[in-house]
This record gives structure tokens, C-alpha cells and sequence, in this order.
């Protein structure tokens, strides 16, 4: 019988690992951006093609956001939320 596991599981098998854990934490905002995306979309049952026509990019830079290959802009985030009937939030809070 064949085992399946889901992301959380497995990202924290992954992270088990300093140096990966370490690279993660560089780019853990940009991550959590992204999952947060990736959760309101599919929630909604939007494909990144279908975001991508409703904030005016390619489906190509949706895909490279949500991989967390390229940081989104504030525009392009902004779009997003628009797109998604979501507000959008940036705020600094103490550590």
C-alpha cells in the first residue's frame, strides 16, 4: 500500500535539513505569500491562467510567483488581491 503524504508533512521533512532550512528562511515571506495565494485560488477554483488574464500577466509569471522563483511586485500583488476579491495588507510587526 502506497503511502501519500501532504506538503506540510513533507516541507517539514525538507527543512530538517540547516542548509535548506536556512535558504528557506531567506525567502520564508515570499513563501508564505505565495501558499496564501495558492490557497485562495484554489479555494475559489481560479487556475493560474484564468488569475493571470484577470491581473494582466502570463500565467508563466503567476507560476514563477507561486514557486517563489521571482518575487511578486507590490503592483503585481495588489492585482492579485483585486482579482481575488481580497484586500491586501503590508504591515511591519515586532519580532
Amino acid at each position: 500500500m502506497k503511502l501519500t503524504t501532504n506538503w506540510q508533512t513533507t516541507k517539514k521533512k525538507i527543512l530538517d535539513n540547516k542548509t535548506v532550512k536556512d535558504e528557506y528562511d531567506k525567502l520564508a515571506l515570499q513563501y508564505e505569500v505565495a501558499d496564501q495565494i495558492i490557497e485562495i485560488r484554489k479555494k475559489l477554483k481560479i487556475t493560474q491562467s484564468e488569475l493571470a488574464v484577470k491581473t494582466k500577466t502570463t500565467q508563466s509569471a503567476i507560476a514563477r510567483f507561486e514557486t517563489a522563483k521571482q518575487a511578486p511586485t507590490f503592483n503585481l500583488l495588489s492585482r492579485i488581491a483585486t482579482a481575488l476579491n481580497y484586500k491586501l495588507e503590508i504591515k511591519f510587526l515586532p519580532k
